[in-house]
């Protein structure tokens, strides 16, 4: 309740600090190119890079730490069956969810090279501005 208030406390910042960083993400978005691909033998560190990604993406301590340690503390209620059965389903289809998306963009390379990848990039580019503009609306 407390982080509750504080964070109510500093909502015209948050919400102007949210707004900055989206249409920052939105001109980045809209001023990208088509990544180039190869097919050759070099080196690949992407389980390296998707791995520091995600120890330094605060999502999911924010998910573990306002949601799934309270929701398995209340679970624990019910035994020990039910948080490890919620822990089983949960990583399971996060991991099978992470491994479509890997081979889903594996398979197309060749769309991400095209004038589909700019369009697809321009279109997310003026959802954020549109998010954007959401944060600033709620200054008002």
């Amino acid at each position: 309740a407390l982080a509750w208030h504080i964070l109510r406390a500093f909502e015209s910042l948050l919400s102007t600090a949210a707004a900055m960083l989206l249409l920052w993400l939105a001109w980045k978005a809209w001023s990208s190119k088509p990544p180039l691909i190869s097919r050759g033998e070099e080196k690949d560190h992407s389980l390296r890079h998707g791995i520091m990604t995600n120890i330094v993406n605060p999502n999911p301590y924010r998910f573990w730490g306002l949601i799934g340690a309270p929701f398995l503390l209340a679970a624990s209620e019910l035994g020990m069956l039910v948080p490890l059965l919620f822990i089983l389903g949960f990583f399971s289809m996060f991991i099978v969810c992470k491994v479509s998306i890997a081979r889903i963009v594996d398979r197309s390379r060749d769309a991400l090279q095209s004038r589909g990848y700019l369009l697809v990039m321009r279109g997310c580019s003026l959802t954020l501005v549109g998010f954007a503009v959401g944060f600033l609306l709620r200054l008002t």
